[in-house]
């Protein structure tokens, strides 16, 4: 990105069907007041065993040296499996990213271990390249994982490891560190109690303070007022709500945001907002920020609205003009005045475009993404376009491309590659060095679904629904994940009831920046900062609760999806399995995702407690031990209570009318007006 171009924030929330979730037992109470979690959570009685019979896994090790390399230059590997005898040399051998390696194996069986040397050329192909020992023998197995990164640049000096493009020092631990973070879904007072939306959309950190959009305010809070990960005083979360310096959108006329883009040295604030209805409510709102280095600080001021038909979706600046998109296919040209007005300069329709939601600018041109497919495949795809912006500011489409799936964020991360969030699909990146072709280089699996990006000095970090993963984007075309965290765990208590149990729930905001970050997800405002030369092995829950169907005495099947976020092998095992061989179950390569079966013994698993947990053990120095909630056998029958649930929403409608307010929806309310329910929904607002 050019350094006159300032981050655009784009990025909105996309939550279906929340009362089947809830109903299954997979999320807790969302929404506009999320009760304390039950931190009484009990361990299974019951053993939980694999789902099929596997022999034990040996704990065992797989080496690289250098693990970092030269293309085509020597790389020795070595193993190390306990327990000298029984291990026939047939049986093991080594893989390179799943293809079985022809190079022999050198074995040693000695009294208490079976060991052995490969020597190799490298791959000559610069990235990532994964090493994998297996091996069987009768009720044994071993699987071991080691990570090498071939470079041209060569290996670093001793206790450094390269990292987006240089040499770092070896740190431990993991990359993503989380600091701060508070949950601002109820901000209580009278607010409160009209049931205001407060979900975070946005948020940047200017110095010492936090600039967020927060659907329906723009807020400011000191970043030392934010609760620190790890801390219990829930009183910080509770005062830091209740005296949050914010001002209402609906002073501008517009009622909710989803976008916003801040111009820190005019201290100023671009709202966008697609409208309730996508039609004629959305628009474009600009606010002056206080003097941030002033306390008490004093709530933005509005300063002028500009309407649109259809609304607005994604913000980009680029030199002294600012684009906006707007539905379904336009891109509107301004300036600001002096006085901070927004002045439309034009609006461009671009009748290629019908879906169009997020831009970005960089090097004379802008990039738009297009969340409609272009009809050519039955795969529900969308459009990457690339615009020429020349000395005039005015765009020109220069040609567009389809994606994989369909697009939401896009980032520029130099080197004529821009990256693309698109949902379940993962990472698009796309070569646009000729802007009339772009061209899909390499489509980046992720385990969630993949909405918002920010790039900076070499990283790109990525809000992946159910947790935010940084990768090294150094490598021209590749990405290399560095770490990922689910912030499913128990310090995040201190955030005032927002992670202790489920962790991220719907992560769609990152900004990275100078190495410190800020995140939003469905409730929570979180700040970290990134650690380089880390690489522990990190585990990272999806499934973060289980339902167990109506089993009786029969043992009921489970499972649950787990990935390695880290650099090094994850080795998992659940209490009463492997511990008299030594090691656990499982084995998660780096980057990987695994599907753990398994069986609990329905008729024991709950008794005597309302919920219980499966608990895994794990190498993640953050994570040794984690509980996994599992809610109690038995289905819903016909009758049945469904648990109650409220949700904050737009165009409450009662007695025929359908007013454009914001409110919160209460199932357990509609039910006691004699309303039947069959199913509420949350999308795309």
């Amino acid at each position: 990105m050019a350094p006159s171009a300032l981050p655009a924030f784009r990025r909105s929330w996309f939550i279906a069907a929340l009362v089947a979730l809830v109903a299954a037992g997979v999320v807790p109470l969302l929404g506009c007041d999320r009760p304390e979690a039950n931190r009484d959570m009990k361990p299974l009685a019951a053993l939980v065993r694999p789902g099929e019979p596997l022999p034990d896994l040996i704990s065992s090790r797989l080496a690289a040296s250098p693990e970092c390399v030269r293309p085509g230059a020597p790389l020795n590997l070595t193993i190390q499996i306990p327990g000298g005898a029984g291990w026939p040399d047939s049986a093991i051998f080594i893989e390179r990213n799943g293809l079985r390696l022809d190079n022999e194996l050198m074995i040693e069986h000695r009294a208490d271990s079976t060991i052995g040397t490969i020597g190799i050329d490298a791959p000559t192909e610069e990235g990532d390249h994964l090493f994998t020992l297996r091996g069987r023998s009768h009720n044994a197995r071993v699987a071991a994982h080691a990570m090498v990164h071939v470079s041209a640049a060569g290996a670093c000096a001793e206790g450094e490891v390269r990292e987006v493009g240089r040499c770092v020092p070896v740190a431990e631990g993991h990359h993503i560190r989380l600091t701060r973070g508070v949950n601002v879904n109820s901000r209580g007072g009278d607010r409160y109690a009209q049931g205001q939306m407060t979900h975070p959309r946005a948020a940047l950190l200017i110095d010492d303070v936090i600039v967020a959009c927060m659907t329906d305010a723009i807020g400011l809070i000191p970043v030392d007022e934010l609760p620190e990960v790890g801390k219990s005083d829930r009183s910080v979360a509770e005062g830091l709500r209740s005296r949050l310096v914010e001002t209402l959108l609906e002073e501008s006329g517009i009622i909710a945001s989803e976008n916003f883009l801040v111009l820190p040295q005019e201290r100023i604030v671009i709202t966008s907002s697609r409208g309730a209805d996508w039609t004629t409510k959305g628009g474009l709102a600009s606010w002056r920020l206080p003097p941030l280095d002033v306390r008490p600080l004093a709530p933005p001021r509005h300063i002028s609205t500009l309407g649109g038909s259809g609304g607005f979706e994604g913000l980009t600046r680029y030199g002294d003009k600012i684009y906006a998109v707007r539905k379904p296919n336009a891109i509107a040209v301004l300036h600001l005045s002096d006085e901070g007005e927004l002045v439309l300069e034009e609006d461009v329709v671009v009748p290629d475009m019908r879906g169009v939601w997020a831009i970005e600018a960089g090097e004379n041109r802008l990039f738009v993404t297009d969340a409609t497919g272009d009809g050519r495949s039955e795969v529900a795809a969308g459009r990457l376009h690339v615009f020429n912006i020349g000395d005039s500011g005015s765009p020109r489409l220069l040609g567009s491309a389809r994606t994989s799936g369909t697009p939401r964020d896009v980032e520029v991360l130099g080197d004529e590659v821009v990256a693309v969030a698109n949902g379940a699909l993962g990472i698009d990146l796309f070569d646009v060095s000729d802007g009339r072709d772009p061209i899909l280089i390499q489509r980046v699996e992720t385990p969630g679904s993949t909405m918002g990006l920010s790039f900076d000095e070499g990283y790109l970090l990525v809000a992946d629904w159910d947790s935010i993963r940084l990768y090294d984007a150094s490598l021209r075309g590749r990405l290399r994940l560095l770490d990922g965290v689910d912030a499913f765990h128990r310090s995040f208590g201190a955030l005032g009831g927002g992670l202790p149990i489920t962790g991220l729930f719907a992560a769609s905001f990152v900004h990275l920046d100078g190495g410190r970050f800020m995140a939003t997800e469905f409730n929570v405002l979180l700040t970290g900062t990134i650690q380089p030369g880390a690489g522990d092995a990190r585990l990272i829950v999806h499934d973060r609760g289980i339902r167990l169907g109506a089993g009786g005495e029969e043992d009921v099947p489970v499972s649950v999806r787990v990935s390695n976020g880290g650099r090094r092998p994850l080795d998992l095992y659940q209490r009463g399995m492997g511990l008299s061989r030594g090691g656990g179950p499982w084995s998660v390569a780096p980057g990987a995702t695994a599907k753990l079966d398994l069986r609990v013994a329905g008729g024991q698993a709950v008794e005597g407690s309302r919920r219980s947990a499966l608990v895994l053990h794990s190498n993640d120095p953050r994570r040794r031990r984690l509980r996994i909630p599992v809610v109690p056998p038995g289905g819903f029958q016909l009758g049945d209570r469904v648990p109650g649930f409220r949700l904050p929403m737009i165009n409450l409608c009662a007695d025929g009318s359908c007013p454009e307010r914001s409110g919160c929806f209460d199932l357990d309310d509609e039910v006691a007006k004699g309303r039947p329910i069959l199913l509420a929904a949350f999308a795309s607002w």
